[in-house]
């Protein structure tokens, strides 16, 4: 099995203090479970998904983002 990112939606450009989404579409076979999945802008990770941890979702402090 594998896991493969079928899509990833980022905005090209936003005015800042606009809101933005970021979806990544992936596809699963076989018996493989999702790990993790990470955002980054430049070398400052600012969220992650991990399926195991709880809580799952852990956003991080980054100056000029803010994540729902």
């Amino acid at each position: 099995g594998s896991i493969r990112i079928t899509d990833i939606f980022v905005p090209v450009l936003k005015m800042a203090g606009e809101s933005a989404s970021l979806e990544c579409r992936y596809k699963k076979t076989g018996g493989d479970k999702l790990y993790s999945i990470k955002w980054w802008r430049d070398s400052d990770q600012f969220y992650q998904y991990i399926p195991r941890n709880a809580p799952p979702k852990l956003p991080f402090n980054v100056s000029g983002i803010n994540v729902n």
